[in-house]
């Protein structure tokens, strides 16, 4: 295959060290076990600093900590089925 892959690669190595399972199993029990939720500091208009809970898609999280693009990801697997269906 003459495409290149290097976000694909990337994710691929981290999958296979195991560090993405353990993060996700890590997440999974402060969420899930522990009823946690994670948070930001912010102020109101009164100048007062509060928690504000921060929502996210967890798959976003893991990729946003490992350095790996999803859009590229996506780009890459599109790259890979048009040279499969031109072959």
């Amino acid at each position: 295959m003459s495409v290149p892959t290097p976000e694909l690669d990337k994710q691929h190595a981290v999958i296979e060290s195991g560090a993405a399972g353990t993060l996700g199993d890590f997440y999974d029990w402060l969420t899930d076990e522990k009823g946690w939720v994670l948070a930001e500091w912010t102020q109101d208009g009164m100048r007062n600093d509060y928690l504000k809970p921060v929502y996210f898609r967890p798959d976003q999280l893991f990729a946003d900590f490992f350095g790996i693009d999803l859009d590229k990801i996506e780009s890459e697997r599109r790259a890979i089925l048009e040279e499969l269906r031109t072959q």
